[in-house]
């Protein structure tokens, strides 16, 4: 709660009429939001999801909150109540985030998520953060040259049916607007 809201508390406790009315309104607008997204809820579960692996994610943001001390949200990749799109209550649209990184989400998916998506794989982008992002936000993949201990090699990043793919590039590009490095080898040699 933020500090004018307890001051309201505080004055509406205190007899001041106004400061009830702004309570009651704060109130009800907390209300009237948790219903909506319960509605959006139940609209977005298919009958055919798995319950069990849901509520198994939720378990896990649980469990990280209490081990780390940081709390952790469930986020929808795809928003339930996106702009453009919208997307499922199911176990392959859920991951567990951070509430800060929810909280600067919000009800968007794409273009901030390409950067992690890379991470994971082990890619570290160098230069063009901004044109890959824009790329993918349009909808049209973005050549990237890779640069690793193995050398040089053009290859394409697109977002396509919900999911981020990487692969070799499409169109032969002498200027690349994005360059990324591999943080470890390609194939590791034995002894």
């Amino acid at each position: 709660m933020r500090q004018f809201e307890r001051d309201d508390v505080l004055r509406a406790a205190a007899g001041d009429a106004d400061a009830l009315l702004r309570v009651q309104r704060r109130k009800d607008v907390l209300k009237w939001n948790a219903q909506e997204r319960r509605t959006a809820l139940k609209y977005a579960t298919p009958l055919w999801a798995d319950h069990k692996a849901i509520d198994a994610v939720y378990t896990e943001a649980r469990r990280l909150s209490a081990e780390t001390g940081i709390k952790h949200d469930v986020d929808h990749i795809i928003p339930l109540q996106g702009k453009k799109v919208c997307g499922l209550h199911i176990p392959w649209n859920l991951r567990v985030i951070t509430k800060a990184a929810n909280v600067k989400k919000h009800a968007s998916f794409g273009d901030e998520d390409v950067v992690g998506f890379l991470a994971e794989l082990g890619y570290e982008v160098i230069y063009g953060v901004r044109n890959l992002k824009r790329a993918i936000k349009i909808g049209r993949g973005q050549p990237v040259l890779l640069v690793s201990p193995e050398g040089q090699v053009m290859l394409e990043v697109a977002h396509l049916h919900g999911e981020f793919v990487i692969g070799p590039a499409t169109e032969a590009s002498t200027l690349p607007l994005v360059a990324i490095a591999r943080n470890y080898p390609l194939h590791t040699t034995g002894p």
